[in-house]
């Protein structure tokens, strides 16, 4: 059973995702990504990968999910967006770290800069929050 959740920091009705930019920097409003950038996003509720590690252990290397995630960013699905792929470039465990699903992705260019931007997770049909529930954003600025 997969149920994805963005991991988050922050507290209230707006939370900050836990987001690598492409700089290896924390996505913040200090450090917004910028538009058409590779971002990772981190969370859990994959489900059972293929070759997992031992339990309690970190994944050696890329271990991928058996399906990729949908991942929304305002105003549209990546795989939705004026990019001819899916924009996601890996989606498994993350290496060096035990139990963390990492998904990287690229910004679409329809994204508009701002510095709270929604983001989900769509994964076999689940999504990463609850209508109505607390807003999971990134920071995102113009491409350079």
């Amino acid at each position: 059973m997969s149920a994805p959740a963005i991991l988050t920091t922050g507290s209230g009705n707006i939370l900050q995702a836990v987001v690598t930019n492409a700089d290896g920097k924390a996505n913040s409003t200090t450090n917004p990504a910028p538009v058409g950038s590779v971002i990772s996003i981190f969370a859990t509720g994959q489900g059972t990968v293929p070759n997992p590690p031992k339990d309690g252990t970190p994944a050696a290397g890329e271990t991928p999910t058996p399906e990729k995630p949908r991942v929304f960013i305002l105003p549209c699905y990546t795989d939705d967006c004026e990019e001819a792929d899916d924009g996601i470039t890996y989606s498994g465990l993350a290496p060096q770290l035990v139990g963390v699903w990492q998904i990287n992705v690229r910004i679409p260019k329809k994204v508009v800069p701002a510095p709270q931007v929604p983001i989900i997770l769509q994964y076999r049909g689940r999504f990463s929050q609850d209508p109505g529930g607390a807003r999971t954003v990134i920071a995102v600025k113009a491409a350079q």
